[in-house]
């Protein structure tokens, strides 16, 4: 007989606490994810319309639940959570696959656009969400880059109708190409600039000694053996090749400028 029950509780930093006492066998606590939860509850973020739980067995001890459990604790706020009493002694949890920033977009939003169900755009969204905050080692969650996201929308979708979407080489990483032209077209650099630059860094096609540092930094990223990385080196090295094209300096090689041209939008 299945004598599982699920309640929608308010659970309170006093009664997270409490419930944290029977968390007798657990895995390791990460603090980055607790951290994450905490801003989410903080900031009004928290959603109860979720299957996730905390679950708690026959003898009242905490099965899954305890980095949301730290959460509210760290936090100093009472959310409402679904409860899950009964579950089974030997019950293992979380060992599937992390759901991603595009499967919760996909899920929560199926008929967006599908610039924004793309991953390198995501990564992109995600870049500038750490880049705008103080913590940046603090991990990104779904609800925090979804409210930027939609905060910022007007911005990106003006941003992407400019960027032919899907336009992309299996060799090149764009996701700092992107990032480094939003960070240009929010400094004002006209959209057609940025397009025809991503056209020729996608094509490797030229029409003259105007793109000749474009193809300078194609050839840079092609010859890269492994994926770029979002870095204040790369963000230099792109935007040096932006300013280059954009001054029509003919330079046949790759320009790092000391600093960052284009600051980063919305600090």
């Amino acid at each position: 007989m299945n004598n599982m029950y699920w309640k929608l509780e308010t659970i309170t930093p006093a009664k997270a606490q409490k419930i944290l006492e029977t968390n007798k066998v657990n895995r390791h606590l990460n603090r980055g994810t607790v951290v994450a939860y905490a801003e989410d509850i903080k900031n009004g973020r928290w959603d109860t319309q979720t299957t996730a739980c905390i679950a708690l067995d026959k003898n009242g001890d905490l099965k899954d639940g305890q980095h949301r459990l730290n959460a509210v604790i760290l936090a100093d706020k009472p959310v409402k959570m679904w409860v899950c009493y009964g579950v089974g002694d030997n019950v293992v949890f979380d060992c599937g696959r992390t759901r991603s920033l595009t499967d919760y977009m996909r899920i929560t939003y199926p008929g967006i656009d599908k610039r924004y169900t793309n991953n390198t755009n995501l990564a992109m969204v995600r870049a500038l969400v750490i880049a705008c905050r103080n913590n940046a080692a603090q991990k990104v969650t779904p609800h925090e880059c979804e409210d930027f996201l939609f905060e910022h929308k007007d911005d990106l979708d003006e941003f992407f109708d400019a960027i032919p979407y899907g336009a992309k080489s299996a060799k090149l990483s764009v996701t700092v190409v992107l990032l480094s032209m939003f960070m240009a077209y929010k400094s004002g650099v006209p959209l057609e600039d940025l397009a025809h630059f991503y056209s020729v860094l996608i094509s490797g096609m030229g029409e003259g000694k105007r793109d000749f540092p474009v193809i300078a930094y194609r050839n840079y990223l092609l010859n890269l053996s492994t994926t770029v990385k979002i870095s204040e080196g790369e963000i230099r090295k792109c935007q040096g090749a932006i300013k280059k094209f954009l001054t029509n300096s003919g330079l046949k090689r790759v320009y790092e400028p000391r600093e960052i041209i284009y600051p980063y939008p919305y600090k």
